[in-house]
């Protein structure tokens, strides 16, 4: 039935390049009968068809290109012009025998290749399945009928586009294209649909091992804050998709939570009573009261049997304002560790070393010189470059030998800043080497003074990683 079609449009072809002359054979026999300027016309027609001879390509190289130009010029030549204009287009072309010929000739070529051409679209359309029958495999067969249909010459493409049958080779070729661009486009759909299940599916997974890879509540330790916050926002993140995990691990998850946040709670309960305990006599009754209530009432909490999260937060960060609040008094007080009241002989090589401690739940004291321009004064003056040096350790100041032989015998004060408001003096002795005893009695360099503290349990306490995990 399908070639049936091909050879009805064939003649359909024929047919058309006729009817499309039609116009021009009327316009020829009024330039005939009426003269005056369309004869003038009629000559620029003859003047065409000659410069369109011209423009020939030999006939062995012949295109598909070249089908307009040659049919173009064979209709005008036997359509447009009448005798004596046809005589003027032979005069042109001296060399040509028969003008008529040369042109049946080029025409003949041109139909060749074209229905060369034509078979090669009719044989990839063919190819071609019914379209309910079509499927993505189908795309390459379908492109080689576009690709052979575009090969075609422009008018012959319009005949094509034109044809109002219903089922024409055209309307077909359309209609597969069509068919499998929405195949194309259900295909794509379809794989973003399993490339998100799979995302999705490695994402609740993801959260499935961070859970699992925790401990169980009874065995998890304050290391595991950060990972079980980890793990929850994760969950949390996973919104609807996290519908799919067990809800056993999900009541894992929640319950270590609870846990660490309990940790968590009980050493803040025992930095702030070893605060409180060890600088008792720096603070107010009234501030000690205070400061004792809210380790009560965080003991309450952690002793509870099913305590909230909103109330182990709600314990913890009153129980830390209360601390701070305690801690805003202390941490303006500094201890010599190291170094008070010390001595130097004249003749040694030994400078002499001092230390100082912040007292607090930190001991920021080296940050906090540093802060306030690491300005050390010895009796009022500045010390010279190199006559000093200082580290961390607390904040350790150690006097070199070769400075210390420039004082004068006596009694010396070295003044130290902090940028918490702190000044700080400490008193040292130059001593001559003929004032030592002749039995060799040891004079120190240093009195070291013994500070008897509790240290305070704040180790691996981070009060910045707490507040950030309570603000979110």
């Amino acid at each position: 039935m399908k070639r049936l079609l091909g050879k009805a449009l064939g003649i359909l072809l024929s047919v058309s390049m006729m009817v499309s002359l039609v116009p021009g054979m009327a316009v020829f026999a009024a330039t005939d009968e009426t003269g005056g300027t369309e004869v003038e016309d009629e000559v620029d027609d003859a003047q065409a068809v000659i410069d369109n001879i011209k423009s020939f390509p030999a006939i062995e190289d012949l295109t598909l290109d070249d089908f307009d130009l040659v049919e173009d010029t064979w209709w005008a030549y036997y359509y447009d012009l009448d005798e004596p204009l046809q005589v003027q287009v032979q005069n042109a072309f001296p060399e040509i025998e028969s003008i008529e010929d040369y042109l049946d000739t080029y025409d003949e070529a041109v139909w060749t290749i074209f229905e060369d051409a034509y078979e090669v679209f009719l044989d990839a359309f063919y190819e071609i399945p019914d379209i309910e029958d079509l499927t993505l495999d189908d795309e390459s067969t379908v492109k080689a009928a576009r690709d052979a249909f575009d090969q075609l010459p422009e008018t012959m493409k319009e005949v094509l586009m034109d044809d109002e049958e219903e089922e024409s080779h055209y309307s077909v070729l359309v209609a597969a294209e069509n068919k499998i661009a929405d195949l194309k486009a259900e295909a794509e759909a379809a794989n973003a649909a399993e490339e998100k299940a799979a995302a999705d599916k490695a994402k609740v997974d993801a959260v499935i091992k961070m859970i699992e890879d925790l401990p169980a509540p009874d065995e998890i330790t304050l290391d595991y804050y950060d990972a079980v916050y980890e793990a929850i926002d994760a969950y949390e993140n996973l919104e609807e998709l996290g519908e799919g995990i067990d809800e056993a691990l999900v009541e894992k998850l929640y319950a270590d939570r609870i846990k660490v946040e309990l940790l968590d709670l009980e050493d803040l309960i025992s930095v702030s009573e070893t605060l409180l305990s060890n600088y008792e006599d720096l603070l107010s009754a009234d501030m000690i009261t205070e400061f004792q209530d809210k380790i009560d009432a965080a003991n309450e909490v952690l002793n509870a049997e099913d305590p909230a999260i909103e109330d182990i937060w709600n314990a913890f960060d009153d129980l830390l304002f209360a601390m701070y609040q305690a801690n805003d008094i202390i941490w303006v007080h500094y201890t010599i560790v190291e170094g008070e009241n010390a001595v130097y002989i004249t003749n040694s090589d030994t400078g002499i070393k001092f230390r100082i401690r912040q007292e607090g739940i930190h001991d920021w004291a080296y940050e906090l010189f540093l802060d306030a321009g690491a300005v050390i004064l010895i009796d009022g003056e500045e010390l010279p470059e190199g006559a000093a040096k200082t580290s961390k350790g607390s904040l350790i100041i150690e006097i070199m030998p070769d400075f210390l032989k420039t004082l004068s015998v006596g009694e010396h004060k070295l003044t130290v800043k902090f940028d918490n408001d702190v000044t700080m003096d400490l008193v040292f002795t130059v001593r001559a080497a003929t004032d030592v005893p002749a039995s060799g009695e040891s004079v120190s360099a240093a009195v070291y003074v013994g500070i008897a503290m509790v240290v305070l349990a704040a180790a691996g306490f981070v009060v910045n990683k707490r507040i950030s995990k309570k603000e979110s």
